[in-house]
Formats: structure tokens, sequence, C-alpha cells
């Protein structure tokens, strides 16, 4: 019985020789550090590696890998959170529902204010006194938008009185105010 050869060298040449003595093509041998004999098929060229390079040049580019690799995970994170925090925004359909006693819908439209406020005025020793009542009752947020002719003021209070200190003749536009609802206004002079 022979004895295993020391390297893989040996053994591919063995087979060659049995290659050839069989009238076969002999397999290439490609061996790092062997140089063919003239008698076998050359081995085919392989790369060789640029010997200018250490291993401190190539930390740039696996710094920068691992750059990348760490941009790619967090940006798989992202996708993954958002695919399963919000989903694909499709809602289930309820499908019908059929109420089971009758409902009367609530107002979709706020009151509308048809009326103007009736405004009157009168002059008094500390000047022009205007009041006026609203055209409808009087709800939390309602207010009264004021513009005096002439001086182009104008003001916004809730009070149902406002004093103009003057001795000149004044006019005075009063409208009530509900929300984004405006009522018709109304005017008085006063000399």
């Amino acid at each position: 019985m022979r004895s295993a050869p020391a390297s893989c060298t040996p053994l591919a040449r063995a087979l060659q020789r049995i290659e050839s003595s069989a009238g076969w093509s002999r397999t290439a041998v490609a061996v790092e550090g062997d140089r063919p004999d003239s008698s076998v098929s050359g081995p085919r060229r392989i790369a060789a590696q640029d010997p200018t390079l250490t291993p401190a040049d190539d930390e740039p580019h696996r710094v920068a890998g691992l750059v990348w690799a760490g941009v790619g995970v967090a940006v798989l994170a992202l996708l993954v959170g958002f695919l399963v925090f919000r989903g694909d925004g499709r809602q289930e359909d309820p499908g019908v529902v059929v109420p089971t006693e009758s409902v009367t819908p609530s107002d979709l439209i706020p009151d509308v204010i048809d009326a103007a406020p009736s405004l009157s005025g009168r002059r008094t020793s500390r000047g022009v006194l205007f009041r006026w009542e609203p055209p409808v009752p009087v709800e939390p947020g309602d207010s009264f938008s004021w513009h005096r002719d002439d001086t182009d003021e104008y003001g916004t209070t809730t009070r149902k009185r406002l004093l103009v200190r003057t001795d000149e003749p004044v006019c005075l536009d009063l409208l009530m105010k509900r929300g984004s609802d405006n009522s018709p206004r109304s005017s008085q002079c006063v000399s």
C-alpha cells in the first residue's frame, strides 16, 4: 500500500498521467506557486492581487462597506416600522349599517342670523351713547362689530352699548357675529 502524498500537487500530476495514458485530454492544474512543466497543459491564468496594497490600504473600503451596511439596515428598519405601524392605509368596509330606531339628524348648518340688531343713539353730556338689541338671543361666543363713519374706526364688543366721546355728528354701523355667521348691518347717525 502506498502512502498518501504530502501535498495535492503530486496527486494532481498522477491523475494527469492516468488521463494521458487513457488517451483523454489532461485536466489543467493550477496550484499557487506551482509552475507547470512543458509536458503538462498550462493552468488557467489567475488574476494576481496588487502587491502594492497592504491591509491598511483596504481599511477605507471596509469602513465604507460597514457604513453602507448600516444605512441599509436603518432603511429596512424604517420600512418595516412604516408597514407595521401605518399599514397600507386601507380600512375594512364596515358594510351597511341599518339603524335599529329612528334618528333625527342634528343641524349641520348653524343658525342664520337673518335680521339686523335694532340700534338707537342719543347724545349725552359725555358723548353719544349707542344701544342695541340683538335680533336673536345672545349665546356664549356672540359679539357685535361696529364701525364709526366719522373716524373710520372699527371695533368688537360683547356688550349691548357703546359710548362715543365726541361733540361732532357721528354715524355707527353695527352687526352681530356668531361663529362665521354675520347679521345684516344696522346704521344710526346722531348729530
